[in-house]
C-alpha cells in the first residue's frame, strides 16, 4: 500500500509540474504578445495624410464663363442672315462670294483688331460689284450685317484666345499642384518615420525588460522540465500529461492497485482507441470506394442510355428516309402510269 502511494505522490508531482510549465508557457505567451501590442502601438501614429485638393475654382469658372459667353450662335445667326440676304438679292451666286468673305472675317478677327480692318476693307473691294448694284436699303443691311459679322468674329477670337489661356493656365496649376502633392506625401512619410522611430525608441527599455522576464521564464521552464526527466517514477517516454491524468484516475477511483496496473490499463485503452480509429478509417474508406463506384456507375449507365438513345435515333431516321423514298417511288410510278394511260386514250 505504501508502494502504492509513494507511486501516486510521484505521479502527482508530475501532474503539478506539467501544469507549472503550462503555466511558465502561458506567461510567456502573454510576453510575447505585449511585445507584438507595444511593437503595433508604435507604428500607429496619427499625422493627417495630405490630400490632392483641387483648388482652382476660380480659373475653372472663368473657363466655364468663357464657353458661356462666346456667342457662336449669334455669330452663325448673322452669317445665315448675310447669305440669304445676299441670295434674296443677288442670287444664288453669290453663296460661294458670301462664304469667301466670312472665312475672311474669321481670319482676320483671329488676327487681332488692325487685320480685322484691312480684311474687311478688303471684303468691302470684293463686293463692290454688289454693292453698286444695291439699293440704299441693301446697302445699309449689309453694312450692318457685315459689321456685325466682322466684331462678333473678333469677340468669338478674342474669347478663344482667353480659353486657350485658361486651359494652359489650369494645366499649369494642376503640374504644381501635382508637384506640391508628391513633395507633400514624401514629407508625411518621413514624419511619419521619424515619429515611429521616435516611439521605438521610447519603449525599447520596456520591451528589453519584457524580454529579461521571458528569459527568466524560459530559465523556469528549462528547470521544471529537468525536474520532470529526473522524476523516477515514469520512463522519459511515458511522461505526458495525457498518460499521468489518465493513471492518477485510475489509481484514485481504485480501478487499478499498481503502477504498472495502471500503464497496462492505459496501453489498452489507447490499443483500443487506435483500432476503433483504424475502423473507422477503413469504414471512411469502405463507404468512399462504395461512393466512387456508384458514381461510376451511374456514369456507365448514363453512357449506355446516350449510346441507346442515338441508335434509335440513328434507326428512326433510317426508317424515315427509306419510308420517304418509298413514297417518292410510288409517286412517281402513278405518274408514269397516268401518262401511259393518258397517253392511250388519245
Amino acid at each position: 500500500m505504501a508502494d502504492l502511494q509513494e507511486e501516486l505522490q510521484g505521479l502527482q508531482t508530475l501532474q503539478t509540474d506539467f501544469a507549472r510549465k503550462a503555466e511558465v508557457q502561458d506567461k510567456i505567451a502573454a510576453k510575447k504578445d505585449k511585445i507584438a501590442q507595444i511593437e503595433k502601438s508604435c507604428k500607429n501614429v496619427n499625422i493627417p495624410a495630405p490630400v490632392l485638393e483641387d483648388t482652382n475654382w476660380g480659373l475653372q469658372a472663368a473657363l466655364n464663363k468663357c464657353k458661356t459667353d462666346k456667342p457662336v450662335g449669334i455669330l452663325w445667326l448673322v452669317a445665315f442672315a448675310f447669305l440669304g440676304a445676299g441670295i434674296y438679292f443677288g442670287g444664288f451666286k453669290n453663296i460661294l462670294f458670301g462664304l469667301v468673305n466670312g472665312f475672311l472675317a474669321l481670319f482676320g478677327g483671329a488676327m487681332g483688331f488692325i487685320p480685322s480692318i484691312i480684311i474687311l476693307a478688303l471684303s468691302v473691294f470684293l463686293s463692290r460689284s454688289l454693292w453698286s448694284g444695291a439699293t440704299l436699303l441693301w446697302q445699309i443691311v449689309f453694312c450692318v450685317l457685315g459689321l456685325a459679322w466682322q466684331l462678333l468674329a473678333f469677340w468669338v477670337t478674342a474669347i478663344g484666345k482667353k480659353e486657350k489661356k485658361l486651359k494652359k493656365e489650369i494645366e499649369e496649376y494642376k503640374i504644381k499642384a501635382q508637384e506640391e502633392f508628391e513633395n507633400a506625401q514624401m514629407m508625411h512619410r518621413r514624419e511619419v518615420a521619424k515619429k515611429i522611430k521616435k516611439k521605438e525608441e521610447l519603449a525599447r527599455p520596456q520591451i528589453e525588460e519584457i524580454y529579461k522576464e521571458i528569459a527568466d521564464l524560459r530559465d523556469l521552464e528549462k528547470r521544471i522540465q529537468n525536474k520532470i526527466n529526473e522524476n523516477p517514477i515514469l520512463d522519459n517516454a511515458d511522461k505526458n500529461e495525457e498518460l499521468v491524468d489518465f493513471v492518477v484516475s485510475l489509481i484514485k477511483r481504485k480501478r487499478a492497485t499498481s503502477l504498472s496496473e495502471a500503464l497496462r490499463l492505459y496501453d489498452g485503452e489507447k490499443k483500443l482507441e487506435k483500432q476503433e480509429a483504424e475502423n473507422k478509417k477503413r469504414e471512411e474508406e469502405r463507404q468512399a470506394k462504395r461512393i466512387a463506384d456508384m458514381r461510376l456507375q451511374f456514369e456507365l449507365d448514363k453512357i449506355e442510355r446516350d449510346r441507346k438513345a442515338w441508335a434509335d435515333l440513328q434507326e428512326s431516321n433510317r426508317q424515315f428516309a427509306y419510308q420517304m423514298d418509298m413514297k417518292r417511288e410510288q409517286r412517281k410510278q402513278s405518274e408514269e402510269l397516268e401518262r401511259i394511260r393518258k397517253a392511250l386514250e388519245e
